[in-house]
């Protein structure tokens, strides 16, 4: 998931802070954005300026982590739903057939990729952001 920020520091390290709208950039008030700063990684060596306005991006290693806990959870979590359909049944008091194993299996993969979805869009991934471009 790509973000916006503006440089503030290249001293020792490129420190930047989050845009969250373009009047973010030349804003001086004191709101909780303008106090998170966070250190950033430039591999692909772009010059950078104190005020250069950069798009950030996760590191291409977490992304592939994150892109095969996406694919495996649900995965899983759908063979979890095969496994466990003789007990739900159980609870419902139905005969383990097929269809019943169909909908449980459908079911924790829906759930499980819904997780997913939510968890991915609430929580950034652990690691350094990486600057992508410069505006």
């Amino acid at each position: 998931m790509t973000k916006k920020a503006v440089v503030v520091s290249v001293e020792k390290s490129i420190t930047v802070r989050p845009i969250l709208k373009s009047s973010c950039i030349s804003c001086t008030h004191g709101c909780e954005s303008v106090q998170v700063e966070y250190s950033v990684s430039n591999p692909h060596g772009f010059k950078i300026e104190k005020g250069s306005i950069v798009t950030l991006d996760n590191s291409p290693f977490m992304q592939g982590i994150s892109g095969l806990i996406s694919l495996l959870f649900p995965f899983f979590c759908a063979i979890l739903g095969y496994i466990t359909a003789p007990k739900i049944a159980g609870l419902f008091e139905l005969a383990v057939s097929d269809g019943i194993r169909a909908v449980c299996v459908l079911s924790f993969l829906a759930v499980s990729s819904i997780f997913v979805f939510i968890f991915t869009r609430k929580i950034d991934l652990p690691g350094k952001s990486t600057i992508v471009a410069v505006e």
